[in-house]
């Protein structure tokens, strides 16, 4: 048996909404932290956030629209609160510290270095960045940019245009200007190697990742209302 004034719930995504009526059925107050773009969801998708949720938490307004959009949420039950940094060292590292993370894959000190991070799907957006690489490298001379995407990458041909992005730069012959970093517990030296942040995402919510280029002090690049 569970006492309201004993426990409660911090449901941290929307992908958990489907637990929150037994919670309720114990009556379990419920916070529930909402990240998601609720565009990405059939319509009343969050409908049982929305009904046993105390409180509903988003990081921006932009991610609170949408979830309003996609179900009818009470005004008092909503906070806008921005999420915190995931790895705080970024603030306190200078910007010239990246444990020779360009000697290690072979990138020239004088060359640009435009990182892209996240999972190499299609709403990550890696085969804009992939296209956006090769149509600036024809535009630039040899050696000066190097784009770099850090993350898991796909394996198999039905992840939508993922893995024929990762093929255009084999057929380009341009592995040694786009390079694939693959996923890492520690993303920071990355960041603090990179000279721009590039974020091609089709849709996010508010990813982690522009928090650590802002904290790295880079330039981000991205879609106006992405």
């Amino acid at each position: 048996m569970c006492s309201s004034d004993l426990f409660a719930a911090l449901v941290n995504s929307a992908e958990s909404r489907h637990l929150l009526p037994e919670l309720s059925r114990l009556r379990i107050p419920i916070h529930s932290l909402v990240h998601e773009n609720a565009r990405c969801y059939q319509a009343d998708a969050f409908a049982p956030i929305a009904k046993h949720s105390a409180r509903v938490i988003f990081p921006c307004q932009y991610v609170a629209d949408a979830a309003e959009q996609n179900t009818d949420f009470q005004k008092q039950q909503e906070k806008v609160l921005p999420q915190g940094l995931l790895d705080p060292k970024l603030l306190t590292m200078p910007s010239t510290s990246e444990s020779g993370l360009r000697e290690k894959w072979g990138i020239p000190n004088n060359a640009t270095l435009v990182l892209g991070c996240g999972t190499g799907d299609g709403r990550k957006g890696l085969d804009l960045f992939v296209a956006t690489a090769l149509s600036t490298l024809n535009r630039m001379p040899d050696n000066s940019i190097v784009f770099g995407w850090l993350g898991e990458m796909p394996t198999y041909i039905n992840t939508e245009h993922a893995f024929w992005a990762v093929e255009d730069v084999v057929t380009a012959g341009r592995q040694a200007s786009i390079r694939f970093f693959g996923p890492t517990d520690d993303v920071a030296p990355y960041f603090q190697a990179c000279d721009v942040f590039f974020l091609p995402s089709r849709m996010d919510p508010f990813p982690c990742v522009v928090n650590e280029a802002m904290a790295s002090g880079k330039p981000i690049v991205l879609f106006d209302e992405g």
